[in-house]
């Protein structure tokens, strides 16, 4: 059996949580604006970092069956959900169909005029995919060059984003690399971890809280970097300090629930928002408590199929491993 770290469950955990609750706020909702700000600017770089962190190569075939299969059984299953009406009363829409396909295949976290996206938040695997790809392609290089050519690529996409539109989530992959590379980077070096002390953690709260507001709405899907693209990156990494300082507590170790969580978020990210759609109605009422509420809930509705799906079809969160030809 896999051995598993606890902090890392328990950031896993926290992040996922926290993607839910950024997607029942809406970005037009002007009233939580500032506590949708402060999510958005270090969520998706947590999970990113925490996958450079765990980063082993293991060659882009398991890359293929770890990531990219569990995107197309996501977003085809979506898409069946979407159409689910249509195809019981026997109405098939094709043109919506056409539609969604072609999210499906560009790969995106946003619908343009031509093209829907079934599951939106899936956008961050395929972004992940090309991640590793990258990091396959650099990483026997020294370090200061894995640095220049990282910072290359983030100031590349930096400087085109507001031109041109990369399809396939490669813009985003460009945006979120940088700390991938640190997660890689930290894990050689152990003197970082004194920053993650619990003393230390309403410090990293009150930076983080104190540069998402200064900087603003952040968004790795649309490459969104908020006021200063420099202050982005600050932010992030503050809140992935902040989240590391928070596993920390006494409370949150050897839970169960926390750990089944951690181990089944591609699938949070792959299904949460038809959970969520159920809850819609109910968060106008509820106010900031409401959402998470019900951000908890959709959170305990995955535990039994992640353990259901982990024994018997774990191919469906990506849990399989390429056997090696002696």
């Amino acid at each position: 059996m896999k051995e598993r770290i606890e902090w890392i469950d328990i950031i896993k955990f926290v992040g996922i949580f926290l993607v839910i609750l950024g997607h029942s706020i809406s970005a037009a909702n002007k009233e939580f604006e500032v506590f949708r700000n402060f999510i958005y600017s270090f969520h998706m770089p947590l999970f990113i970092f925490i996958s450079g962190y765990l980063y082993r190569k293991r060659g882009i075939a398991n890359d293929i069956i770890t990531l990219l299969f569990p995107y197309f059984i996501y977003q085809l299953t979506n898409a069946l959900w979407i159409l689910k009406s249509d195809i019981i009363h026997l109405n098939f829409n094709h043109a919506e169909f056409i539609t969604l396909m072609k999210g499906l295949l560009l790969g995106n976290g946003y619908a343009t005029g031509s093209a829907t996206p079934p599951s939106v938040p899936c956008w961050f695997i395929i972004a992940l995919f090309w991640i590793k790809i990258f990091w396959g392609l650099i990483e026997k290089c020294s370090e200061k060059m894995k640095a220049f050519i990282v910072i290359v690529l983030a100031l590349s996409v930096y400087l085109v984003t507001h031109k041109y539109d990369f399809n396939f989530s490669i813009d985003s992959a460009c945006q979120l690399i940088p700390f991938f590379w640190l997660g890689t980077l930290l894990k050689q070096r152990f003197a970082w971890i004194k920053l993650t002390a619990s003393k230390y953690l309403v410090c990293w709260i009150l930076l983080t809280f104190s540069f998402s507001y200064i900087n603003g709405r952040s968004s790795a899907n649309i490459n969104l970097y908020g006021m200063n693209a420099c202050l982005y990156y600050i932010t992030a990494m503050c809140g992935i300090l902040m989240c590391i300082t928070f596993s920390k507590l006494p409370f949150l170790h050897s839970n169960k629930f926390i750990v089944t969580i951690s181990s089944g978020t591609i699938l949070i990210v792959g299904y949460h928002l038809i959970f969520l759609g159920y809850f819609m109605n109910y968060l106008s009422f509820g106010g900031i408590i409401g959402r998470i509420i019900s951000s908890g809930i959709v959170c305990a509705l995955f535990y039994y199929p992640i353990i259901w799906i982990d024994k018997y079809c774990p191919i469906i969160m990506g849990k399989y491993k390429i056997k090696r030809i002696k």
